[in-house]
């Protein structure tokens, strides 16, 4: 008998439950970030400036002749090309012979 009136019971609550006015639910935080954020817009002149960019080709010998006179205390130096094939060619060309450079590189057309 107990139990029949512990389930009527938690029929009557469930049923009470069920039309209960629910409240809304708060706004979760990731609305309140899509809050437009003002973009700072640098014109080319500022952004080569700010970000030294430099246009001119990399000459290769200088470079690893600078990483081997700085690297003197590691043994191996890992050389990772990405890019044209004549970028990979370049590289491939001036490392050759040096035994403390090991090249790892990726093709890809443009």
């Amino acid at each position: 008998f107990v139990e029949c009136c512990v389930v009527i019971a938690g029929s009557y609550m469930a049923y009470i439950v069920t039309y209960v006015a629910k409240t809304p639910a708060a706004v979760p935080a990731v609305e309140t970030d899509k809050v437009a954020k003002p973009v700072k817009v640098m014109d080319t002149v500022t952004f080569v400036k700010h970000f030294d960019v430099q246009f001119q080709r990399a000459v290769w010998r200088d470079v690893f002749a600078e990483i081997e006179a700085n690297a003197t205390t590691w043994r191996n130096v890992g050389v990772y090309v990405s890019g044209p094939k004549a970028l990979i060619r370049a590289v491939d060309a001036e490392i050759q012979g040096k035994s403390k450079f090991h090249v790892h590189n990726e093709e890809f057309d443009m």
